[in-house]
């Protein structure tokens, strides 16, 4: 996936070559939606009440993702912004821990900086950028067990969290423009469901690892 990121940079910026470089009207504020599909890689269980086998694992299925960008553009090759979005993915199997039933969100909040270049007279506007901030994560599941110890329920966890992106966009008009992106979100280790094992059980939590998202995302943006 960090190949297909690296082919969106050099999409975004092969129009340095271009023999017209148009200037752009889209100065000052906007906004953006997102929408596509989010692939996680396997999460790594580091632990449940107690050590976990080496290898064990969360596989997740294709998930979704959503996302909100509000930001402004300075002049016409650099915008930041900030970003909420949504993320979810169901456990299709697991490695080393019995799961069933459950699902992993992610709520990232980001501040991104963007770098843009609008080509064709201001048409078409391929563009990189990247950010950080944190994430809520939400893990659900119907029945979570070691063998020895066995838990249902959701929690949720704070984490730091930051991405890579490249996209291009067509302006439709000077306030509405579309386009398509991919986005690579990374995010720290999150730990669910502290405490103790009622009533006499031992303490602990379940602890995953860091995760990883790719995300190929349809784009609409409405300029103020």
């Amino acid at each position: 996936m960090k190949k297909l990121l690296m082919t969106f940079a050099v999409m975004a910026f092969v129009g340095l070559s271009a023999p017209v470089i148009a200037q752009s009207n889209e100065v000052g504020p906007y906004v953006r939606g997102e929408v596509g599909a989010a692939i996680m890689d396997n999460i790594n269980v580091n632990q449940f009440y107690g050590p976990v086998p080496k290898g064990s694992s969360l596989n997740p299925d294709i998930g979704v993702r959503f996302d909100v960008d509000i930001g402004y553009t300075f002049n016409p090759y650099i915008a930041a912004e900030f970003e909420f979005g949504w993320t979810y993915n169901s456990i299709g199997s697991a490695t080393g821990i019995n799961v069933s039933g459950a699902s992993f969100s992610n709520l990232p909040f980001l501040a991104n900086i963007v770098f843009q270049l609008p080509l064709a007279e201001g048409r078409l506007i391929p563009y990189i950028g990247g950010g950080a901030g944190g994430t809520v994560g939400f893990f659900d599941a119907d029945y979570i067990s070691n063998g020895l110890v066995a838990i249902s329920g959701s929690d949720s966890s704070i984490a730091f969290a930051y991405q890579g992106f490249a996209g291009i966009r067509y302006a439709i008009n000077q306030t509405m423009s579309v386009g398509v992106c991919y986005k690579w979100m990374g995010t720290g280790n999150t730990y669910y469901y502290q405490g103790y094992v009622y009533p006499f059980g031992p303490s602990g939590n379940l602890g995953l690892g860091t995760t990883t998202t790719s995300s190929i995302m349809a784009t609409f943006t409405y300029r103020f």
